[in-house]
């Protein structure tokens, strides 16, 4: 079950909650990304481009990555495939 809320989120759960990371250059986009999806009972990582991403996914093993396409310094299609590329190791 997703929960639909914060108040459905239940404490003893919170281990087994779904973590997304956000990948989005737009400051603003990047936010009201991550309000929404906390607000849905996420975990949520966020990181401004797909350089950012990989650095954090050192550290993080998110669940599913949602990501912009067109971005400075990595863009999402190059991400897609760096993280691709890593899987298969």
């Amino acid at each position: 079950m997703i929960p639909k809320t914060k108040k459905d989120t239940d404490p003893e759960r919170d281990a087994e909650r779904v973590t997304l990371m956000v990948v989005e250059d737009d400051p603003a986009m990047l936010v009201a990304f991550r309000d929404v999806l906390e607000g849905a009972g996420f975990s949520v990582i966020t990181a401004h481009n797909g350089q950012a991403a990989l650095e954090k996914l050192d550290q993080a093993r998110p669940d599913m990555i949602l990501s912009d396409i067109s971005m400075p310094v990595m863009d999402g299609y190059q991400l897609f495939k760096a993280v691709s590329v890593r899987a298969a190791r």
